[in-house]
């Protein structure tokens, strides 16, 4: 049992000039950067044309950094351009996807699309943007268009709040704002089973968290209730999941795990966690997520909806909690060669016996050596630039680890 304590990008503005009916300008204003934004996508949704990235990096010249180099949470300034002018003839400096590719954003996330005649192996994100083909894209956006609401799905309470309308798929309620959440919802319910061979079942994190927490007092265990999805939530766990996606499915027996039991196989959502598991133990708020190992199970908690302390920004902060979890379950085994590698850690996992050794990345995973593992993997994915500068041993044993997870011949 581990534990982790504790939306959209945003439209840029836009300007007509109206007092000119032979030109057309578009922009103005700002625009904030968002996870898998690129000067090239920005461009693209200010413009209507990804050529005029370079316009948007000349007019934001004071950051000193390059066009790969955007941050999170950073204010562009947007120029007024006269888009019926030719674009300067630029290359996308990095903004676009690999060679041949180019990024769509629809009703059911943002795609780094390429061309199936690519004869490369495609990597599986870009920036932080999923990666499919043409002709995996045009599969998904149809599966999920044309995915019929099965008998299991109604709609229920409407929250005037937040406009969302909290709707039951194969039994589990997700939160939602319109027709094509709702379809993406299913959706990623479906591939999440059909995929990776994980459902969504909050029955067995509620189960599993009662039984690991049995010495809480009854009265403390039943404030602890299943509660709905919101859909950014399922969203995160399906970009989550592709980081692991060699080890998982019908993939696992081609993996260095071939043979082995699948940590993962359910999924589940609690409002509140149990503080620790003695009879000191109190229904609590303060845990993001949480790995049931007697269960296979992974749960997430309602604390999480809005955290975004630690990456920044609460859609990256939802799947980097997930992609914790997630190590927790599937990197298990991994924690004594972990150990061995890292001097900072005794054998017991638990205590530092080199303290001038590279210590973990966060101060959660010097909690211990399992910890430490789950939150360098997290960042490896989510922020490898920070990992590879704080912790360069740890980014190098884990950028071997997941190398080899493709290679039959490494588990041979």
């Amino acid at each position: 049992m581990s534990k982790q304590h504790v939306v959209s990008a945003q439209a840029p503005e836009v300007c007509l000039d109206a007092d000119d009916s032979m030109k057309k300008e578009l922009g103005g204003g700002t625009f904030t950067v968002q996870p898998g934004n690129t000067l090239w996508g920005i461009s693209q949704a200010t413009y209507g044309n990804g050529a005029w990235w370079e316009e948007i990096q000349r007019a934001n010249a004071a950051r000193g950094r390059d066009a790969d180099e955007l941050l999170i949470g950073e204010r562009l300034t947007l120029p007024v351009i006269d888009v019926d002018a030719p674009p300067a003839k630029h290359a996308a400096g990095g903004q676009t996807p690999a060679t041949g590719g180019e990024r769509r954003v629809t009703d059911f996330g943002t795609f780094d699309v390429y061309p199936d005649t690519l004869s490369d192996s495609l990597p599986q994100r870009v920036d932080g943007v999923q990666v499919v083909t043409e002709s995996t894209f045009a599969e998904r956006e149809r599966a999920a268009k044309d995915m019929e609401f099965n008998p299991e799905i109604e709609w229920m309470d409407e929250d005037p709040v937040d406009g969302c309308v909290v709707i039951t798929i194969a039994g589990e309620q997700v939160a939602v704002h319109n027709k094509a959440e709702a379809q993406h919802a299913q959706w990623i319910l479906h591939d999440l089973r059909v995929t990776y061979g994980v459902t969504v079942d909050s029955e067995v994190g509620l189960k599993a968290l009662r039984k690991d927490y049995e010495d809480a007092f009854m009265e403390e265990l039943l404030k602890v209730q299943k509660t709905e999805w919101e859909y950014k939530e399922l969203v995160a766990l399906e970009r989550a999941f592709v980081h692991f996606a060699p080890l998982l499915g019908a993939n696992r027996e081609l993996s260095a795990q071939a043979g082995e039991d699948q940590g993962v196989t359910t999924l589940s959502k609690l409002g509140l966690s149990i503080s620790e598991p003695t009879s000191e133990g109190r229904a609590s708020n303060t845990t993001l997520g949480e790995f049931f190992g007697a269960a296979d199970n992974v749960t997430f908690f309602e604390s999480g909806e809005e955290y975004s302390r630690q990456l920044g920004d609460n859609m990256r902060q939802l799947e980097g909690t997930a992609v914790h979890e997630l190590a927790h379950a599937l990197l298990e085994n991994e924690v004594p060669a972990f150990v061995e590698a890292m001097p900072y850690w005794n054998r017991d996992s638990e205590s530092s016996t080199a303290p001038d050794a590279e210590a973990p990345p966060t101060r959660y995973g010097r909690t211990n050596a399992h910890e430490d593992l789950s939150e360098s993997v997290m960042l490896f994915f989510m922020d490898p630039n920070t990992l590879r500068t704080r912790c360069p041993e740890r980014f190098a044993w884990i950028d071997a680890l997941v190398m080899s997870w493709s290679d039959r011949e490494c588990a041979q």
